[in-house]
C-alpha cells in the first residue's frame, strides 16, 4: 500500500506553513500562522524542520507532526497561495 509521494524538505529549502498554530510562538505577539514563508535552517533526524520566517528572520522549531501534515514546500505552492 502506498502512502502517496513523499515530499522532503533540505537545508535552504522555502517552506509555507498551511495551519494556525498558537503554540508555536516566534515571538511574544506572534505565532505560526497560515500562510507563512519560512527557509528551512535544519532538518532534525526525528522530524523535525528547525526554519527562519521570511522577513523577520525569527527561527521556531517544528514538530515532526505539523511539518508532515501543515507544511508545503515552497515551490509545490499554488499561484494564489504564493501571494501570502
Amino acid at each position: 500500500m502506498s502512502a502517496g509521494p513523499v515530499t522532503t524538505a533540505s537545508v535552504g529549502d522555502m517552506i509555507t506553513t498551511r495551519e494556525n498554530a498558537y503554540r508555536l510562538r516566534i515571538s511574544a505577539t506572534d505565532h505560526v500562522r497560515n500562510g507563512y514563508r519560512w527557509r528551512v535552517r535544519t532538518v532534525h533526524p526525528d522530524g523535525r524542520i528547525t526554519a527562519a520566517h521570511v522577513g523577520s528572520g525569527r527561527l521556531v522549531t517544528l514538530p515532526a507532526d505539523y511539518v508532515t501534515t501543515r507544511t508545503t514546500l515552497g515551490y509545490a505552492s499554488t499561484i494564489d497561495a504564493a501571494r501570502v
